[in-house]
């Protein structure tokens, strides 16, 4: 297979893609001290890191807590990863709900799919957001590169920076 993961059980966070024994992920070091977060329960930042759920204020923050997180490898085999993670005392301070939270990483030929899938465990309505935040190198001009959604998405955004 040409491509090949590395992922830490800190927020079942990408550390490293290779393609073709090419580093296609940002090192974490120069610009940016992640690589590919996963965000939840929340994606974005808000006012003084602050909502109001059912009366009551809590604070959360920027992208939610899962990337700080301890998520367990629950399942691995050559071409896949699964990472669960669930909420706990601290969790429920900053936002009151119970989940569990699976990250998967699965690699099909030269494809990396990445799947979130959250559960509520709780008795009550959970609101949540939940989103993936890679940063890629990428040489250019030299050589081509595609960035492939499911549907057309109109809030895509990229950020070129030097180097």
């Amino acid at each position: 297979m040409s491509l090949k993961i590395q992922v830490s059980n800190r927020g079942a966070e990408l550390t490293s893609i290779k393609f073709n024994n090419k580093e296609m992920l940002h090192d974490g070091r120069k610009y940016w001290d992640r690589t590919s977060p996963v965000l939840f329960p929340m994606v974005g930042r808000l006012r003084d890191n602050k909502t109001i759920i059912n009366e009551k204020t809590y604070q959360i923050p920027q992208h939610g807590f899962a990337k700080d997180m301890y998520f367990e490898l629950i399942k691995e085999t050559e071409n896949k990863k699964i990472y669960k993670t669930k909420s706990n005392e601290e969790t429920l301070k900053m936002y009151p709900f119970k989940f569990e939270l699976y990250t998967e990483y699965e690699m099909e030929e030269d494809k990396l799919i990445v799947k979130y899938k959250v559960i509520n465990t709780d008795n009550k309505e959970m609101l949540f957001g939940i989103g993936g935040h890679p940063g890629f190198k990428l040489e250019m001009p030299q050589e081509e590169y595609y960035f492939e959604l499911e549907q057309e998405e109109d809030k895509v955004e990229f950020m070129e920076v030097d180097g």
